[in-house]
């Protein structure tokens, strides 16, 4: 039975682990195990670890938990003859240094942000024009930065009815600015999602639910101002409670909403667009349809790239993308998405770490574990490969806009590839482990690349 479990084992974590740890702790496991990477059979074990995580992260839950197994409060009092063996150092004594060294010119630093604690980087947004960039921090605050000033522009948090902060709970998973900038968006395990104005920090709009990594994304716009969302194609009111089975039970194809930002709601705005995924993918029967395993929006919201693949039960066949444009019309009229392009490969050669560039030009992915391959969508064409060495699921991966340039981070490190000549032209090491990547969708010739820390620091470079 799941009270029986050791919630501390489940997670991997010390009895006297700090918050702070077994928030980093769950995160890395939800991203590892969530059902529709690991497969069905792992929904059971997403659901018990999203169970030891709300009772662990809960002050006085996990104090009635301790006691029913007859533990002291380890975590909130010194432990000298047992010292704890956190899985990432706590966030005051870890080191604040950004990169330590660097090979290469491609990219010139154009700014250090150091916010006043060293939470965990959890996602980066940075407007096209590289003046704004917003940094999710792993308890839920999102800070926006004034990059050519290095100054913060606006701290946003999801308020006291999920808490943000030190005593936060949640997990934040990613976050969105507007091209403007006139509008930030993060969502996140038991945080749900919320949409903010910048200025001033006025939250917009605010729902309860969010899913597992990867599986859903939102588009900001400033006018007109909406917010345009690919979730899960399943009752968006059970994300609230359960995001791993709505994730699971959505996996058969994608609900695209657009909402207004301002104004009286309206009601064709609960009713999405639907891309369902095609029921005659290579290994597939025919009774059977695919699990989405990636769902990415284009910067300009009118675009959709999903990644399927096989019901987990199935060990036949392997991943197909799909790009899907939102924009088009039934011979009535009435909106009607589309498949643009169609790339299947086998499963060893679209494996994760799987990204897209923000205009969904261009998808790289892990070949067979060993290199990067690169897959030019519109228009299609033969695919490029890297020579990136080993890449583990867990590595970080993007793409810059119209796939000139692919960066992977594996641990403290991070490399650039520029796509045209297989070449790796920039090499970075951190005083940290590499936590979120992102570039700005920038105009042609420019790359901006955004790089957040494990120790909260985040560094700009450009071209």
């Amino acid at each position: 039975m799941a009270d029986e479990l050791d919630y501390y084992a489940l997670l991997g974590v010390a009895p006297d682990a700090t918050p702070e740890t077994i928030r980093g702790a769950f995160r890395r496991l939800a991203l590892r195990y969530h059902p529709d990477l690991a497969g069905e059979e792992s929904l059971q074990r997403m659901q018990l670890l999203t169970l030891a995580y709300r009772t662990l992260s809960d002050p006085d839950a996990r104090r009635r938990y301790d006691a029913e197994r007859g533990l002291r409060s380890l975590w909130d009092e010194p432990a000298p003859t047992r010292p704890s063996k956190p899985t990432q150092p706590p966030a005051e004594t870890r080191s604040r240094r950004g990169t330590v060294a660097v090979q290469g010119h491609a990219l010139h630093l154009a700014a250090t942000l150091r916010s006043g604690d060293a939470t965990p980087v959890a996602g980066l947004a940075l407007t096209p024009d590289g003046r704004l960039l917003a940094a999710g921090h792993l308890d839920g605050c999102v800070r926006v930065w004034d990059v050519a000033g290095a100054m913060p522009a606006a701290e946003l948090t999801f308020g006291p009815e999920t808490g943000t902060g030190a005593g936060s709970v949640g997990v934040l998973q990613g976050v969105r600015l507007s091209p403007g900038g006139t509008y930030a968006s993060a969502w996140g395990l038991q945080l749900g999602t919320r949409v903010w104005r910048v200025a001033g920090g006025e939250p917009l709009w605010t729902v309860g639910f969010s899913s597992p990594t990867g599986l859903m994304d939102l588009t900001l716009h400033d006018a007109p101002a909406t917010v345009r969302l690919a979730l899960p194609d399943a009752p968006p009111a059970i994300g609230d409670d359960e995001p791993f089975r709505w994730a699971h039970e959505g996996r058969g194809g994608t609900a695209i909403f657009t909402r207004a930002l301002g104004g009286p709601v309206n009601p064709a705005e609960a009713i999405p667009l639907r891309c369902v995924e095609p029921r005659n993918l290579r290994g597939i029967p025919p009774n059977e349809r695919g699990r989405v395993q990636l769902r990415q929006l284009s910067a300009d919201g009118r675009r959709l790239l999903t990644c399927a693949a096989p019901p987990a039960r199935l060990h036949a066949g392997g991943r197909t993308l799909h790009l899907w444009g939102l924009d088009h019309r039934s011979l009535r009229g009435s909106p009607r998405p589309r498949r643009v392009t169609v790339i299947a490969a086998q499963h060893e050669d679209v494996r994760f770490p799987i990204a897209a560039s923000p205009d969904l030009s261009h998808v790289a992915a892990s070949l067979q574990g060993v290199a990067l391959r690169v897959y030019p969508l519109e228009p299609a064409g033969p695919p490029l490969d890297l020579p990136s060495g080993s890449v583990p699921d867990d590595a970080l991966l993007v793409v810059a806009p119209r796939g000139e340039a692919v960066a992977l981070g594996r641990e403290a490190s991070l490399e650039l590839f520029r796509v045209a000549d297989h070449a790796c032209v920039q090499r970075w090491e951190f005083g940290d482990v590499v936590s979120s990547v992102t570039f700005a969708p920038a105009p042609a010739g420019v790359v901006r690349l955004a790089v957040g820390l494990r120790n909260g620091v985040v560094e700009m470079w450009e071209a």
